[in-house]
């Protein structure tokens, strides 16, 4: 935990690929995802963040027992972005980008509070507050850390995090899965990751713009929620995270590694 913190604290740009998987073990099927998506992720040091989803297929039963995967459309995809005081939800089926303005107490405070837990601004002393942590003894060539939460609010959302950490370099999670109450599971696997990379300056500033006041898109509405009516923010992976089939028919997901 100690080089955890140490590492995570020293990355001041992030932004990868991931690839997200959803299961439903005991309504859906035992082995295969319900959900299969891919997008990406920006973060900048210490509370700004873009998560969306850029692909997603729903997992449908077929009359054989087989599972079949629909491409969704657009109006299904995830996407917000957070700039410290603020947090603005794209609402694609509603057309509507939703600005929800953080209580002061939350502003400004690290991602690892919100969005991915552990993934962004590690700190030991707060993750020893708020979970029971241990290194799970049957995974030899990893990192594989077990967070299971002490306190309601977290253990509201899930009930284990696992964080996958492949080697001692940077110590930055390669996975990291969530286990819901219920017996759902959510599997985030992160590709493609650059830190703190050089920029020209002018390519710094459009980096920077990534996290302010997003343009409302063409013909959607903007709609703003004081902090003192919005309801408890639930971010991406913590909320029931399977979704309606429909649209056209796909192909199967990739399997998880």
């Amino acid at each position: 935990l100690d080089f955890w913190e140490f590492h995570s604290g020293k990355i001041e740009r992030y932004r990868s690929d991931f690839e997200r998987w959803e299961y439903d073990r005991a309504n859906f099927d035992p082995e295969k995802p319900q959900t299969y998506s891919t997008g990406k992720i920006m973060y900048a040091q210490p509370d700004k963040g873009l998560f969306e989803v850029t692909a997603l297929r729903q997992g449908q039963k077929q009359a054989d027992g087989t599972i079949a995967y629909d491409v969704q459309k657009a109006t299904e995809f995830e996407k917000w972005i957070c700039d410290g005081t603020t947090i603005f939800e794209f609402d694609h089926r509603n057309k509507q980008l939703i600005e929800r303005a953080l209580p002061p107490e939350m502003q400004g405070k690290q991602i690892v509070e919100g969005p991915l837990p552990f993934l962004f601004g590690a700190k030991r002393a707060q993750i020893e507050e708020r979970y029971w942590v241990r290194i799970n003894p049957e995974k030899k060539d990893v990192f594989w850390l077990e967070a299971v939460p002490k306190k309601r609010d977290d253990a509201a959302n899930f009930k284990q995090i696992d964080i996958v950490i492949p080697d001692d370099t940077e110590f930055l999670p390669k996975a990291i899965i969530l286990h819901h109450r219920g017996g759902t599971q959510t599997t985030f696997e992160f590709k493609n990751r650059e830190t703190n990379w050089n920029e020209a300056l002018e390519k710094l500033a459009i980096w920077n713009r990534a996290f302010f006041n997003p343009a409302t898109p063409s013909g959607w509405k903007r709609v703003k929620e004081p902090a003192s009516q919005q309801p408890a923010i639930e971010p991406p992976g913590q909320t029931l995270p399977f979704r309606q089939a429909q649209q056209q028919q796909g192909g199967p997901p990739p399997a998880r590694r």
